[in-house]
């Protein structure tokens, strides 16, 4: 619309100095003589459709205004064409499509401390490849370097663990803390005394290969210690947890990914730069009717070329409770300092749960 109205604005702007001409000039302009005449030698100058019946003669004053016209409407377009390409080659609906939890957590998970958010991608196509940044920033009294430099910005980057490549379930990213960590040693009232947050970011390649990014930062306050994600993931009731024990979850026939169109309304969620709070905004038409949250997507498995009927669900994904998070339940509800103290002297790390395609051999089942 808005290119539209530019190409038609300009169009009337140069027709009325054709229409100048014409009455100021006679003979400049050969076949125009009203102000509609004059606007079509104007569209066909620019779209260089050929002059008929009307055109330039015998005339400077006509001769330098198609010049000026010709290159205004080349540069006009070049100037359109270059937004549009922008506009599709930078996928930013894209990067809306992908959820970061509001909140991370600080927690034990087999035995060892570790930092985690919540990742999942809402859409039916799936990211290539994607790939996982954090870092900490610290901006306290900062350090100063062995030459007498000062530095109050401190960036550090957080080792993230196994990442799921194709993102079919939502994926719970996992920071290791121990002694190469940079939050080895911090707790919940250090980090909020250096003022620290943590920026994590999401990089990924859509189907057309458009590069994409998201990116989601955590203040100090919106960590949380002792506490774990809810879950999520729900087997539907005609399985049960008899289904699950038997066959586990076939990724080798998951294919599509269904989500209710309400659902996407939830896509909206922004990312939002270092220092400025998440905020959602959903409008009451894109919540369900209610206004309750989102309606679950279903992962599910395409039949057999023989075989009739819809594809079967295997197992259902609930967005309700992306952002939910609970305290662990060998935590007593105490103040978030007491906790986190509490989650600080509690981390034993035995052995690590070994990363998937590494070479880990784990020897503490066979020492004495």
């Amino acid at each position: 619309l808005t290119a539209g109205a530019l190409y038609l604005g300009i169009f009337w702007l140069w027709g009325a100095m054709y229409y100048v001409i014409v009455r100021t000039r006679p003979g400049c302009i050969y076949g125009a003589v009203t102000l509609v005449e004059s606007w079509t030698l104007s569209v066909v100058t620019q779209q260089t459709v050929g002059y008929g019946n009307t055109g330039p003669q015998r005339c400077w004053a006509s001769t330098w205004v198609v010049v000026c016209q010709g290159i205004t409407s080349t540069i006009l377009s070049s100037i359109v064409v270059g937004i549009f390409f922008a506009r599709v080659s930078q996928p930013m609906q894209r990067a809306r499509s992908m959820y970061m939890s509001e909140q991370s957590v600080i927690a034990r998970r087999d035995g060892a401390l570790k930092f985690m958010f919540r990742v999942a991608d809402v859409r039916d196509t799936q990211v290539v490849e994607p790939h996982l940044k954090a870092f900490l920033y610290t901006w306290g009294p900062g350090r100063v370097t062995a030459e007498g430099e000062k530095i109050l910005v401190r960036c550090e980057a957080l080792g993230i663990g196994y990442v799921d490549g194709m993102l079919l379930l939502p994926l719970t990213v996992e920071h290791l803390i121990d002694e190469r960590s940079p939050l080895c040693g911090h707790t919940r009232s250090s980090l909020v005394a250096l003022d620290a947050e943590i920026v994590v970011t999401l990089e990924g390649t859509t189907e057309f290969g458009n590069p994409f990014m998201a990116r989601r930062s955590y203040l100090a306050t919106e960590i949380l210690w002792g506490e774990e994600f809810a879950d999520i993931l729900e087997l539907p009731e005609a399985f049960g947890a008899e289904y699950d024990r038997a066959k586990g979850l076939s990724f080798r026939r998951l294919f599509r990914r269904s989500l209710d169109a309400r659902t996407r309304g939830m896509s909206r969620l922004p990312s939002h730069s270092p220092g400025a709070a998440p905020h959602v905004a959903l409008s009451p038409s894109e919540l369900p009717s209610g206004g309750s949250a989102p309606a679950p997507f279903a992962l599910r498995n395409r039949p057999p070329p023989d075989a009739a009927g819809p594809c079967r669900i295997r197992t259902r994904v609930n967005l309700q409770g992306f952002h939910v998070s609970q305290l662990q339940r060998d935590l007593p509800r105490r103040a978030p300092d007491e906790v986190a103290d509490l989650v600080v002297s509690q981390a034993l790390e035995s052995v690590p749960y070994p990363l998937l395609n590494e070479n880990t051999l784990c020897l503490s089942q066979w020492l004495p």
